[in-house]
């Protein structure tokens, strides 16, 4: 059999690419496991039982070890990019399979880190009837949001090997939806969410009895945390 590369296969098999997704992960992985290490000691200094928010946001960061793991094992190697290796039909497999899974971490990554910040505002702003009331509705949209781009993204090919079989995807009887719409048609929503989760907490800070100095500090908070 011999290998049919697509362009989405070759575009990412360059060194320059390869040093540059290690170079980020190594740095942005680690923050973000002191971030969350962080919040949890802080928790047990303050002798503060922990809550949803803090258990969501390490699930969120064990979700996005996966997909850094994932992606990491799809960088081509050393051997592959000097020419030393050849392009084989299980290298591509094994690709697809790792991007396929990656996917699953990703979704599964926004949806613990969307929740874990609506479950912190729904902590502070216990007393807020507005915050509550939106947390039930933005919640209930991100959780529709959910289901549908994580069964779409599961099932983006029937039967689902096809997804990393090249023969099999190349039958007749297989369905594959657009990936470049499907893309688009979930990241849109995704961004629109991340947008209300900033400026969600912004009217409850503006009735605070504080000065318009302070105002804008813990508004300025709540943005870096979203």
């Amino acid at each position: 059999m011999s290998s049919q590369l697509e362009l989405s296969d070759v575009e990412f098999m360059t060194k320059g690419y390869r040093n540059r997704t290690i170079l980020v992960f190594s740095i942005c992985f680690p923050l973000a496991m002191l971030t969350v290490s962080l919040r949890f000691f802080s928790r047990v200094l303050a002798k503060s039982p922990f809550w949803w928010d803090d258990w969501l946001s390490l699930t969120g960061l064990f979700m996005t070890g996966g997909f850094c793991a994932c992606v990491l094992s799809c960088l081509p190697s050393l051997g592959l990019l000097s020419g030393e290796e050849p392009i084989t039909n299980e290298l591509l497999s094994h690709n697809a399979k790792g991007a396929y899974v990656a996917e699953m971490f990703y979704y599964c990554n926004q949806i613990s880190l969307k929740f874990s910040i609506l479950m912190f505002y729904w902590r502070v702003f216990a007393s807020s009837t507005y915050i509550r009331r939106s947390i039930y509705y933005i919640g209930m949209c991100i959780l529709l949001w959910f289901t549908s781009a994580f069964i779409v993204s599961a099932l983006q090919c029937v039967p689902v090997h096809a997804n990393w079989d090249p023969i099999a995807k190349q039958q007749p009887d297989v369905k594959c939806v657009d990936l470049n719409g499907f893309f688009f048609g979930t990241s849109s929503p995704n961004i629109v969410a991340d947008l209300v989760l900033v400026v969600l907490p912004i009217p409850q800070v503006l009735q605070l009895k504080i000065t318009l100095t302070q105002k804008c500090f813990v508004i300025l908070f709540f943005i870096l945390g979203g």
